[in-house]
């Protein structure tokens, strides 16, 4: 299926498994220095089956573990010419959060989403329900419920 891929779409693949922000990958392989363009090409390539199939057949359990704590630890500092730190940025959060969210769905590393569906008729339990306090009711002033044992003398 890699096959099909376009050199831009492998470019961007690479990109964004290296980075994991769909929207530098996208700026970096296509024509356009517009981030909003950037932007839906990015959420446009990560929504198209044969690049999600692509990625994950790229993703290693090992690479992925490594690039998380490598994103999430990643700082830029700017220094003066005295070596004061001028600006100091971490990473972009949410961005990097949201790649590494993709790249472990991708892998199945989530557990699949479990459901249940319960159908209840109501007014079958409702007549139970009535029968049950009742019997409360009349046994709640009785000291005791259960039979007594036998007295052995």
């Amino acid at each position: 299926m890699a096959n099909k891929l376009t050199k831009k779409q492998k470019g961007f693949i690479e990109d964004y498994l290296k980075t994991g922000i769909g929207v530098q990958a996208a700026l970096k392989n296509y024509d356009t220095e517009n981030y909003n363009v950037a932007n839906v090409i990015a959420v446009e390539n990560l929504q198209k089956p044969i690049i999600i199939q692509a990625m994950a057949e790229r993703l290693d359990d090992g690479l992925l573990a490594e690039r998380h704590l490598e994103l999430l630890n990643k700082r830029e500092v700017i220094r003066s010419l005295d070596g004061n730190v001028v600006l100091d940025i971490g990473p972009d959060t949410p961005a990097v959060s949201k790649g590494l969210d993709m790249a472990y769905k991708l892998k199945g590393s989530y557990a699949a989403e479990k459901s249940i569906n319960v159908n209840v008729n109501v007014d079958e339990l409702r007549e139970e329900i009535k029968q049950n306090l009742e019997s409360f009711r009349a046994n709640r002033n009785r000291t005791t419920i259960l039979p007594q044992p036998p007295q052995v003398i």
